[in-house]
């Protein structure tokens, strides 16, 4: 269940970004829509009162015949306030003191050491993944062996990889030696090659019972993608891989969603975060390469919950998109090395317990510089949503594209950060509308890639990904793969 994009999805054509500016002397903020971001934010107050919305969105559109078609059946989450401030912030980036504080409680304590070569191994170690083999081969319970049963060809082509494995490890086994000293590491962040003004540091630590903990920081001068990730390696066992929305009593977890939801949570106030709170809850293999590699599918490997935080402001929250693998055309991943990205945490939990953190860049509040904007009208909201899905949406860039279907089956306000024209460095954090779903790509005859379902269809159900944001204030797209 391997995901790649195979050509860019529905939104990458929305580039419009939601411009702003302000002047020195008042706080103001320059919409593209007429100035009606800007006459909200400088403007009375709006009265306190609920938002109105309906519960759900029922209605299908065809938007090009037999070409592009939209079907919404979506629940309409809105929060529960009567008030919507928006709020100025900027990167709050990594220090040393945080660096001190997240190695202090991730690593439990342990004394903490350079990072390890992957060859730096023992007889001890080497044996341990031998024996581990060895029992797969021997266990008639092991996945192995149940895939004898199941798909003969594929068990001889795992059998035949187990063995050659064993052999290779068998002679580096022979070259180990039976001690590796580890060198101390300082935890200090430390100053990255060449120009870049990057620092980083990078420590490991024995949680014992053949079990790793590996703890990486980088902070760049503008502290936009600060980022911070712990890494549990239990058993050679690793949290990676695609992401699906979460179910209870998923393979290799013993206790229900809620008993993991109450143990994350408990993990953030751990870390003093009480002001995250979860946007969205998944699940993802939790599995050794070994493991990996002898199960005869996605559905076969344990699994592991992962849940995303984002920040909650006046009890409203910043809603979560996952935008990986989703860049605009002729970028790559270094174009947006020294992008802004929106501010999260992953937390990944196995029986184990917490088998992976990430924290990406953290901001800081900096004024409230509206107490309550007005809001757009829903109504309103629905007709820009249509106006941009056809605006964007029925033009594919791929002549081996056939038609395209849109589903969407959420839709969510909550909180955004807008860009600020000519202020790289700050952002509105301001009301906007999520739209989520799946969108499905049929290709035609004669075009094939191991992606495609029986029907030659590309099936784009990218986890917790928003395929549309509007600025609910003023209308405007927002976009959330931005290297501004």
């Amino acid at each position: 269940m391997d995901k790649k994009l195979l050509v860019l999805t529905i939104f990458c054509a929305l580039i419009a970004l939601t411009s702003c500016q302000k002047t020195p002397s008042e706080k103001s903020v320059v919409g593209k829509n007429g100035g009606i971001l800007e006459n909200a934010i400088q403007g009375t107050d709006a009265p306190p009162k609920k938002y109105e919305a309906p519960s759900q969105w029922l209605e299908s559109f065809e938007i090009k015949k037999e070409v592009f078609e939209v079907s919404v059946g979506a629940s309409i989450e809105v929060p529960e306030v009567e008030s919507f401030p928006v709020y100025l912030v900027a990167p709050k980036g990594l220090s040393q003191e945080d660096a001190y504080k997240y190695t202090e409680i991730l690593m439990q304590g342990k004394p903490i050491y350079e990072p390890k070569a992957p060859s730096d191994k023992t007889k001890s170690e080497y044996n341990d993944e031998i024996l581990s083999l060895k029992k797969a081969m021997s266990d008639p319970n092991s996945d192995l062996n149940i895939l004898k049963a199941e798909n003969p060809s594929g068990y001889q082509q795992a059998l035949k990889y187990c063995q050659n494995r064993i052999a290779e490890l068998e002679g580096l086994k022979e070259k180990a030696p039976d001690t590796y000293e580890r060198k101390e590491a300082s935890g200090k962040f430390e100053s990255g090659m060449g120009d870049s003004g990057t620092e980083r540091f990078f420590v490991e630590a024995d949680f014992g019972d053949n079990t790793a903990a590996q703890l990486f920081a980088i902070k760049y001068k503008n502290h936009k993608n600060d980022k911070l990730s712990f890494l549990v390696i239990n058993k050679n066992r690793v949290a990676s891989g695609a992401l699906e929305a979460a179910e209870d009593n998923i393979k290799g977890m013993q206790n229900s969603l809620g008993y993991y939801v109450s143990a994350a949570n408990s993990f953030i106030e751990k870390l003093g975060l009480s002001s995250m709170y979860i946007a969205a809850e998944g699940s993802m293999p939790y599995a050794s390469f070994e493991e990996t590699s002898l199960a005869s599918s996605y559905e076969d490997l344990n699994k592991c919950y992962t849940f995303y935080y984002t920040r909650k402001l006046d009890g409203i929250q910043q809603t979560y998109s996952n935008t990986k693998g989703f860049m605009q055309p002729g970028k790559t991943e270094m174009d947006y090395a020294e992008a802004w990205p929106d501010e999260w945490i992953e937390i990944s939990i196995a029986d184990y317990g917490v088998v992976s953190f990430r924290y990406q860049s953290p901001i800081t509040i900096k004024e409230k510089v509206s107490n309550n904007v007005a809001l757009l009208p829903f109504e309103q909201i629905k007709e820009r949503f249509l106006k941009q899905i056809e605006m964007s949406g029925s033009y594919t860039g791929n002549e081996q594209i056939v038609s395209r279907k849109l589903f969407i089956d959420k839709i969510v306000l909550g909180y955004a950060r807008i860009p600020i024209k000519n202020r790289p460095n700050e952002s509105l954090m301001a009301p906007v509308w999520d739209f989520y779903g799946t969108c499905i790509e049929k290709y035609s005859d004669g075009v094939y890639d191991s992606n495609f379902n029986e029907n030659n269809e590309y099936v784009d159900d990218t986890f917790c990904h928003s395929y549309l944001t509007i600025n609910a204030i003023d209308g405007s797209v927002v976009e959330r793969v931005s290297d501004l």
